[in-house]
């Protein structure tokens, strides 16, 4: 069964609130690998119970967090449903030009409460002022339905609303809540044939007037897959390189054909799905053996076992 078009809405929303705030907030900093920062630091659950569902994660209570919540399923835009698109829906060609789908489109509005806690009031300051600037630069959500049409999402951005508890800081203490609500004008798609239909990417970009300041993708998975967590840590993956020989003598890794230009001296990259080798590494240097790449890293490499893949996170 396939990812419903709210699930992909929400992998997207979190990775992007990641993006956008992981550094000011401190949040990418947790853990060495994004997609643990992720985990820790971006939570899906109403606000009422953040706080525990925060301490379950982290095993302790510690306040530099994000928590948002989609309020329901949303609602047809009938500001939009009298477009062509809604009334009409997409014609898609496929591989032969003489075959084609009709995609049928439904307007909605989406909306997103989302809240910033901090024991630091210039922290959550800083929140605010990269809050107001992305309100600013016109972003926008994109998916490539079957990894051909590209599929833009307006956003559009509350006030700033200050809900921290000051009046109970003699009983729980101080800390710092704000509370913004961020609204996705979005659609949901159903094709007339069974071909096709699938959201196959989302593509996270956020920039200004000047340049593009990041993009970001997510791959969404069938609910049969691993975890979630394994589809948002996609979205970190620039290069991905199978692992063909290791070497716990020489301290090095061996990948097929000649990558020695993307393996340079000081380069930082991380081994997953290995046997006993999962983590990060830095580049020594890399040179060609047999016309493959022999990457020598500064770690001790620890399991002598060929498994896994190298990825190079953006």
């Amino acid at each position: 069964m396939a990812d419903s078009i709210f699930k992909l809405f929400d992998v997207a929303m979190r990775s992007l609130l990641y993006t956008k705030f992981g550094s000011v907030m401190g949040i990418n900093t947790l853990s060495s690998v994004d997609s643990e920062n992720i985990n820790k630091g971006v939570v899906q659950c109403p606000k009422e119970i953040a706080l525990r569902e925060l301490a379950e994660k982290r095993s302790t209570d510690f306040l530099e967090f994000i928590n948002f919540w989609r309020r329901g399923s949303g609602g047809i835009d009938w500001n939009r449903q009298n477009t062509r698109v809604a009334r009409s829906g997409l014609f898609m060609t496929g591989d032969n030009d003489n075959e084609y789908s009709n995609v049928k489109a439904v307007p909605l509005r989406v909306d997103y409460e989302v809240w910033f806690w901090s024991l630091d009031y210039n922290k959550m300051g800083l929140a605010d002022t990269e809050y107001l600037f992305w309100a600013q630069e016109n972003p926008q959500l994109e998916m490539t339905l079957n990894d051909l049409y590209p599929l833009e999402f307006d956003l559009h951005f509350s006030d700033i609303y200050d809900e921290s508890p000051i009046e109970q800081k003699y009983d729980v203490g101080k800390f710092f809540v704000h509370r913004m609500v961020i609204n996705l004008d979005g659609w949901v798609f159903r094709t007339e044939d069974l071909s096709g239909g699938a959201i196959s990417k989302i593509l996270i970009r956020c920039h200004n007037s000047q340049n593009l300041e990041s993009e970001v993708s997510v791959i969404p998975e069938d609910f049969d897959y691993d975890s979630e967590i394994a589809a948002l840590h996609k979205m970190f993956f620039s290069k991905l390189y199978g692992l063909y020989d290791v070497s716990v003598d020489d301290n090095t890794f061996k990948v097929l054909n000649d990558f020695t230009a993307d393996f340079f001296p000081s380069l930082v990259f991380f081994v997953e799905n290995s046997t006993g080798n999962n983590g990060k590494y830095t580049v020594v240097n890399s040179a060609l053996s047999g016309g493959d790449t022999v990457i020598t890293v500064s770690e001790t490499i620890e399991d002598s076992t060929v498994d896994g893949n190298i990825y190079i996170p953006e």
